[in-house]
């Protein structure tokens, strides 16, 4: 016989808890774990909240005090919703708890008898359902898949006689979504053909909103405002998890029997936390600004990784420190293991034990095939791998400049392949950041060495057309690589791959050395680096010609890589798929256009600046043709080929850029040119984000992001504006070319 009352039954343990603690066991056990789990910002509270509550012990502040709160407490909070909410309480009406979990626990235990319903849009917090549970009431868990929002038609479709509690999440945990003024207003309409029911909101994000303004529902149609109940805390804004203070605003007598409970059960919560709390809401709130800022960033950086990820999609939050990712893409797809990922669970199980990532399964979050991720960490690490790529390039041009390609390519072509192996040789995490960083590494030289090696072992004619033609088999595989690889990785899993991938690497590096001619009778670098980098850097050739460059790189970096599918979608109504496919006909026609340019270059190789401007004037024209959006498809596809084909100019830019220096020194020229080039790539990508993000007005339908032909049009405009300045900027170095021969004529 159980000694255990039968309503236990009812409940399960937290899914947010139970995956921390089962991180927290794999953590004593040694082994380095990425939690990506817990609603904890990683933020220190504020120094003057600390500084208050350490002022409250000194000054013997740690007595009981009055079950539902002290009055300076109580009066903050009464200011806060005053000035931040429009809303009007009294002493009577507010009761302090050990967090907003406590509060809402109270609530439901003092409101809540057998069989009364309670509506709970989902996704949602993990525990509404099992709070109501327990106290007899019957959870009606309406799915929200469309923009993760409960509508007005869902809310009065699920109303009955029973229904007791309708409860709001803005912003929401999970999903971050955020109800608009108007959303609220019409979920408000409904309430009010329905006096029997009440309303509780969980604020406790408020502050942190990127896309939206906050509007709790009591603020929209105050006829509702002795049937609302307001929840919030100091937890999440002011990064005080582990203070343990939550609030209630509500109708006087319900209040009353919240206070109630507590004293029967916790009695009050902490006096030093309470001073805290005080000292928080009446404080300087400007610090909220940046750390919004900060969680943004996150937000855009994460949306873009999981996105680019095959079978993960992620909609854009308004708010919380969330993404709810879809998962689906993954469903029915193997593990390195062999185990086949079926739903949400096996892939977080798979997660952590594979990779020791913790997420939440969406199924504690009422939608199955979802995983969410909280970013309420450093981005550092996430950025980590991205960097090595960069930073690697001067490093590994002064090794091709010293050494020749005839060891440093296949040493960098081993890099690459083995640097996959830490992913799964190893457990702790920093050997997965290891490999990242191999890769990286390994990777750099493939651009440097394509025209370092074109130059030695070509004539200048044909060494633009050789590079060229590498770029265009380097697409290929870029474009149409992964077909193979995933058919492989599903065949025979992670480790068969990732093994006989390293394997070949090494052999094709072998191969390499045994092919490649040495470098011997080449004129060598000189034995002082920082005269080398200080030749390139200082040569003003290189730097405004690859400057100039980096202005047309836009139609790549900033469209072909990151906003075409979106515009297509939108301007052209085109699918998903369709974009996609169109936005990599882009890439095929920079291989043809790199091949096709760098043969015309043997023909007039007097005539770069020619080539690049008309090849900038045609980007110019294919962008104002698909603005337009006239034609539909016949008009989009051919202006898509045209920018494609011309960004092949850069192969021309390069070269241009290294014909300033001798031999001996095209490796490190090539280096800080594609750098140069690279950081305008960053710029593009960032630009049109921001752009964007400052003038979108958060529309979601189904999850997915909806900007509007108008705002799209407006942020990729930097694109055409920055290539006529690149036309004008080598129309100048044309003419000081000109100019310079004249002189020498004379």
């Amino acid at each position: 016989m159980s000694d255990l009352a039968k309503r236990m039954s009812l409940i399960k343990p937290s899914p947010t808890i139970a995956v921390t603690d089962k991180a927290n066991k794999l953590k004593n056990e040694g082994k380095k774990i990425c939690v990506l789990a817990a609603g904890e910002p990683d933020f220190d509270t504020p120094d003057h909240i600390k500084k208050a509550a350490i002022q409250a012990i000194s000054e013997g502040k740690t007595k009981y005090t009055a079950v539902d709160g002290t009055r300076e407490l109580k009066e903050a909070i009464i200011n806060k919703l005053r000035r931040d909410n429009n809303l009007e309480y009294t002493f009577n009406q507010i009761c302090v708890g050990t967090g907003a979990k406590q509060v809402l626990f109270n609530l439901f235990m003092a409101t809540i008898n057998s069989g009364d319903e309670v509506i709970i849009p989902a996704p949602y917090w993990v525990s509404y359902v099992d709070m109501v549970n327990l106290f007899g009431g019957l959870p009606v868990v309406v799915e929200c898949k469309q923009n993760f929002k409960l509508t007005a038609e869902l809310l009065k479709s699920r109303i009955t006689k029973k229904t007791k509690w309708l409860i709001l999440n803005s912003p929401n945990n999970p999903a971050g979504v955020v109800y608009t003024y108007s959303e609220l207003k019409d979920i408000a309409q409904v309430l009010l053909e329905y006096p029997h029911v009440n309303v509780v909101t969980d604020d406790i994000y408020e502050h942190i909103i990127y896309d939206e303004k906050f509007f709790t529902i009591a603020q929209v149609e105050p006829k509702l405002y002795n049937r609302v109940f307001v929840v919030n805390g100091v937890s999440k804004a002011y990064a005080m998890t582990g203070w343990r203070i939550g609030y209630i605003a509500g109708r006087s007598d319900v209040v009353k029997a919240i206070s109630t409970l507590q004293s029967q059960s916790t009695s009050n919560p902490n006096s030093i936390a309470q001073a805290a709390a005080a000292a928080a809401l009446n404080g300087d709130h400007s610090f909220l600004k940046e750390r919004t800022r900060i969680f943004k960033s996150r937000r855009d950086f994460m949306v873009k990784k999981l996105n680019s990820a095959p079978g993960l999609s992620a909609s854009i939050p308004q708010g919380a420190f969330y993404l709810f990712v879809s998962c689906e893409g993954l469903l029915s797809k193997s593990t390195k293991s062999g185990k086949v990922i079926n739903n949400d669970l096996d892939f977080t199980e798979y997660l952590l034990e594979d990779h020791l990532v913790a997420v939440v399964p969406g199924i504690a979050f009422g939608l199955e095939n979802f995983i969410r991720i909280s970013y309420a960490t450093s981005q550092e690490q996430l950025e980590i791998g991205c960097d090595s790529y960069t930073l690697a390039h001067i490093p590994v041009g002064l090794a091709l400049d010293r050494f020749g390609p005839k060891f440093v390519l296949p040493a960098c072509i081993a890099l690459t392949f083995t640097g996959t192996l830490p992913l799964i040789c190893f457990d702790e995490w920093y050997y997965s950041i290891l490999g990242r960083v191999i890769v990286g590494i390994g990777s750099s030289a493939s651009a440097i060495g394509l025209f370092k090696v074109a130059s030695m072992y070509f004539s200048q004619e044909k060494s633009a057309r050789m590079a060229s033609l590498s770029i265009v088999i380097g697409l290929l595989g870029a474009i149409y690589g992964g077909l193979p690889l995933d058919f492989l990785l599903n065949k025979f899993g992670w480790n068969y791959v990732i093994y006989t991938f390293s394997a070949f690497g090494c052999l094709l590096a072998l191969l390499l050395v045994l092919i490649t001619p040495s470098s011997s009778s080449e004129e060598s670098a000189s034995d002082n680096i920082f005269q080398d980098l200080k030749t390139v850097l200082f040569n003003k050739h290189i730097i405004l010609i690859s400057f100039f460059g980096g202005l047309m790189v836009g139609p790549l970096e900033g469209f072909a890589d990151g906003w075409a599918k979106a515009f297509l979608c939108e301007a052209y109504q085109m699918t998903g798929d369709l974009a996609s496919s169109l936005s990599s006909l882009m890439f095929i026609g920079m291989g043809t256009g790199s091949f096709f340019l760098a043969y015309l270059l043997e023909k007039y190789p007097d005539k770069h600046y020619e080539v690049i401007i008309a090849c900038s004037f045609a980007m110019i024209a294919s962008f104002l043709l698909l603005f337009t959006q006239a034609g539909g498809l016949y008009i989009a596809l051919p202006a898509l080929l045209v920018i494609g084909f011309a960004s092949g100019y850069q192969v021309i830019t390069i070269y241009k850029a290294i014909s300033y220096v001798n031999s001996n020194l095209v490796g490190l020229a090539t280096a800080i040119s594609n750098m140069i080039v690279m950081v305008f790539g960053y710029f593009f990508h960032t630009g049109i984000a921001k752009i964007i993000d400052l003038c979108w007005n958060g529309m979601v339908v189904q999850g997915n992001p909806v900007y509007g032909t108008e705002l799209l049009v407006k942020a990729i405009s930097i694109i055409p504006v920055c290539l006529l300045l690149a036309v004008f900027g080598f129309m100048w170095l044309k003419k000081s070319s000109y100019d310079k021969c004249f002189r020498k004529g004379l």
